[in-house]
């Protein structure tokens, strides 16, 4: 088995996924390294996240399940045995790169020092059903277009593939907990645009009924409008007790008010963090959950 498995074009509609799939390519003979690049649409295709449902919704997968749930099973099954997975995505915004990896991988200097080389400040904690919350050697980088970590990353793999194990940079830890909509921005008196990580105003933050203190994330009205929305809102990172650690049951609960097959990254950390708050935080929370409408 490899002991590198490097996921590419886990989502459909993302930039950088026929430059990863190119570098994979010149890497097929490499037997520590796998490629696991997903069938790109044909022509006509519209741009969306998935064929059938968003991938990042559907671990650990079913062999006879939809498009995306046979993709997220066989991807299990390949970290069964590898010693990383690595999930390259693309931001559309240059300005923002970071990695993200589950709560299991805090521990692991393999993720730890992968998510490193990207130089970033912060990283971003994503826990199940996302798949960094279920598979444990699992990080993931989002890129921003003109990253230089493309035309490094042959040199990367091979050296990680040998036992290098790269030096690990303190990061500060957040999860993203809502999007928000142009409406409620406004009503806020947020900005169009915030540099990726900025503290949001306290005040704002109480005003949409959310805990602060909170920072702006993948925010860009520009960018994000046709979405519906102008940004994203991460919080600080907590490590939820083992009572009130976030389950399958509390996550569906979490839910209720997202539209089926409107799978997401986001509703999955959402609803993380809502189910992980304290019982009077969380019915503090739960009204704003059902009125809210998730665009990713």
């Amino acid at each position: 088995m490899p002991k590198i498995v490097v996921l590419n074009r886990m989502h459909l509609d993302e930039w950088l996924s026929d430059q990863v799939a190119e570098v994979l390519q010149s890497l097929a003979g490499h037997r520590d390294v796998l490629g696991f690049t997903r069938e790109a649409p044909g022509p006509g295709w519209k741009p969306q996240r998935g064929y059938d449902a968003n991938i990042t919704d559907c671990f650990p997968g079913n062999p006879r399940g939809n498009r995306e749930q046979r993709d997220a099973w066989q991807v299990t099954r390949l970290a069964r045995k590898a010693d990383l997975i690595l999930d390259i995505h693309g931001t559309r915004n240059p300005a923002e790169n970071f990695p993200f990896y589950g709560p299991a991988g805090r521990s692991s200097r393999l993720v730890k020092g992968t998510a490193s080389l990207l130089g970033c400040e912060h990283s971003v904690i994503i826990e199940a059903p996302h798949p960094a919350g279920v598979l444990h050697n699992y990080v993931g980088w989002d890129l921003g277009p003109g990253s230089s970590l493309i035309e490094a990353l042959p040199g990367l793999l091979a050296a990680l593939a040998k036992g290098w194990m790269p030096p690990i940079r303190p990061m500060a830890e957040y999860q993203v907990i809502d999007a928000i909509q142009e409406a409620d921005a406004l009503r806020a008196g947020l900005q169009p645009e915030y540099p990726p990580f900025m503290r949001l105003p306290d005040r704002a933050i109480r005003t949409l009924g959310l805990p602060a203190p909170a920072y702006a994330f993948s925010w860009d009205a520009n960018l994000y409008s046709q979405a519906g929305y102008w940004g994203e809102i991460a919080a600080p990172y907590r490590d939820h007790p083992a009572s009130r650690r976030p389950t399958r049951e509390r996550a569906e609960l979490a839910h209720l008010s997202v539209v089926n097959g409107s799978c997401s990254r986001l509703h999955c950390w959402k609803a993380s963090f809502l189910a992980g708050l304290p019982g009077e935080a969380t019915d503090t929370h739960i009204p704003l959950l059902r009125n809210l409408t998730v665009h990713r």
